[in-house]
């Protein structure tokens, strides 16, 4: 299921220009990813070591408990003889209620062991040794007969053949019983230990697994937001060193740095587009003020002429009035000229102002990627928190299994002490000194489980302090995904700068373009006046020169417009100079 996961992941991975996930989610989702695998980490790992603990308590109740109360049969049958051989020494009728009493308790132990969980050949051993046990009570019955008829010849026979065979049978077939359970014992015991070298096998795979998803996940993510965030410096950069000849970045994502990256690709063509737009408005006022000066010098050249022949006659008056003819068509078209430039300008000024809506939407998008990554570092440092709790846990469990230890200790070592004090109470504590062994033994098993159990907590304690540098990782590439985050925001906000200075500019360029446009409309009212004073009289000498005055002070005034024109167009020149193209 988990290789399922890792290879829908790797699919997803692939297919990520597919999807519309935003960083968070992205983020969000592999947090979520490693959290459920550390969950069921924790639980696999839980329920394997109470299946083991269960089935270990399991194994020492049943087959120890059995084992225990065959030996109580033993002990029994040696209660009943003992009875039996009272009463026929001393008819004290005590000793039949004792016997009585062993043989009631003989048959509530061997029901409870047919109740039990033992396994068919144990309780089909049992069944047998129920048949000799009735068998010994028909020869006591036997037994108490003779020696009632007072036949103490067939009673001695009775008592030192068939009882003794009987009791002797008894007791073999017992201590058969008995090693069969301990070979039992140690074959559940076996498997209980292989059951513990799985479950630490499992444990140990699954936090391979975890690890390597981890691994992963983690650069995927880092990729997905590192990849296009460069991308998109790297083009700012050059953005603000003036070069707007850089190519459209493209990525898949669709996410808000995807939505970065297309607003970034618009604003880059947007002011490509307008800086091209005022270079050729630039190229265009140049070529009109050289017209225009050109046309004042012709212009100042025909007052001129005006003013030293306004004397002459009217030949050379109408010849003067085709001259002020060219120059309103000249004029005119200098106008439509700068009327035109003065319509580019606007169009200029418009652009620069959704350039500038475009770049502070940029810097929104910055601002809310900078806010979810410092979400992101939170949720890492939450996340490291947890893990920390989950490693006191482990710790404080580590010493509970110390203690476990302690006690299996002192156990052995009270079996031990009652081993002895079982020999020194020779024959009567052989069945004290074998359950002080039992339990001797138990001891040390507890012992072993509970050093296995300590090396699984130490496996899984280290574990988690590699998960913990794991994310401590991952927090220093969050935090260099927000160095990079403010270094973006940093070239927003000089393009938006510089954006605003080439709005100011411009403007600028319109206004001088109005003023322009008034004093060629000016001088176009010029000469149409001087033409209709040509038209009047050509006797008018003193006007037509007051009048040539009038027109050579109006084309200095053109003369310095113009120069004005063209000094503003130089400068706007040099200005475009400095973005590339």
């Amino acid at each position: 299921m988990l290789i399922q996961a890792i290879k829908k992941v790797g699919k997803t991975s692939s297919s990520r220009d597919r999807l519309n996930l935003t960083v968070g989610k992205k983020i969000l989702g592999g947090f979520i990813i490693i959290l459920v695998l550390l969950g069921g980490m924790g639980a696999i790992s839980t329920h394997g070591i109470a299946l083991v603990d269960g089935r270990h308590v399991k194994l020492l109740n049943e087959e120890v408990s059995t084992v225990e109360k065959i030996k109580d049969l033993k002990l029994e049958i040696m209660i009943q003889s003992n009875a039996i051989r009272g009463y026929l020494l001393t008819a004290d009728s005590s000793y039949l209620a004792e016997y009585d009493d062993s043989i009631r308790h003989f048959e509530s132990k061997v029901k409870y062991i047919q109740a039990s969980n033992a396994s068919a050949e144990t309780k089909r051993q049992i069944k047998k040794l129920t048949q000799i046990h009735n068998d010994y009570l028909d020869n006591i019955q036997k037994q108490l007969e003779l020696k009632q008829t007072k036949r103490n010849a067939e009673y001695l026979i009775t008592v030192k053949t068939s009882a003794k065979k009987i009791s002797n049978e008894f007791s073999s077939y017992a201590d058969q019983i008995i090693n069969y359970e301990k070979g039992e014992l140690t074959s559940k015991s076996s498997k209980v230990t292989n059951e513990t070298h799985n479950t630490k096998s499992l444990i140990t795979t699954l936090s391979i697994i975890a690890l390597i998803i981890g691994i992963f996940l983690a650069y995927y993510i880092s990729r997905a937001i590192s990849v296009p965030v460069n991308k998109a410096s790297e083009a700012i950069k050059r953005l603000s060193a003036g070069d707007f000849s850089i190519s459209e970045i493209k990525i898949r994502n669709k996410d808000e740095i995807g939505t970065m990256i297309v607003s970034l690709n618009k604003m880059v063509t947007d002011l490509r587009d307008v800086l091209k737009q005022v270079n050729a408005s630039t190229s265009q006022v140049t070529i009109s003020s050289e017209l225009l000066a050109a046309s004042a010098q012709h212009c100042g050249a025909a007052a001129g002429q005006v003013a030293q022949i306004s004397m002459q006659n009217s030949i050379e008056m109408e010849q003067q009035m085709q001259h002020v003819s060219n120059v309103t068509q000249s004029i005119n078209d200098m106008g439509g000229g700068i009327e035109q430039i003065s319509n580019e300008s606007e169009q200029m000024i418009e652009a620069t102002g959704e350039a500038t809506l475009i770049t502070e939407q940029g810097l929104d998008s910055v601002y809310k990627i900078f806010h979810q990554m410092n979400q992101i570092k939170e949720s890492f440092s939450h996340t490291t928190e947890l893990i920390k709790s989950l490693e006191e846990r482990s710790q404080h469990i580590g010493n509970i299994i110390i203690m476990i230890t302690k006690i299996a200790e002192s156990t052995n070592l009270l079996a031990l002490n009652a081993s002895i004090e079982a020999a020194r109470a020779g024959e009567h504590g052989n069945a004290f000194s074998v359950v002080a062994e039992q339990v001797r033994k138990l001891a040390i098993e507890s012992k072993e489980s509970a050093a296995d159990i300590k090396n699984m907590i130490t496996d899984i304690q280290s574990e988690t302090k590699e998960a913990v540098l794991a994310i401590n990782s991952g927090n220093l590439k969050v935090q260099e995904g927000l160095v990079s985050t403010s270094t973006v925001n940093t070239a927003f906000t000089n393009i938006k700068d510089s954006i605003h200075s080439v709005h100011q500019k411009a403007s600028r360029v319109s206004l001088a373009l109005d003023k322009l446009n008034q004093s060629s409309k000016q001088i176009s009212h010029s000469v149409i006046y001087v033409n209709d004073i040509s038209k009047l009289s050509t006797s008018a000498s003193q006007e037509i020169a007051a009048a040539a005055d009038g027109q050579l002070e109006a084309m200095t005034k053109v003369t310095l417009s113009s120069e004005s024109l063209s000094n503003w167009s130089d400068q706007l020149q040099v200005l475009l100079s400095r973005f590339k193209i």
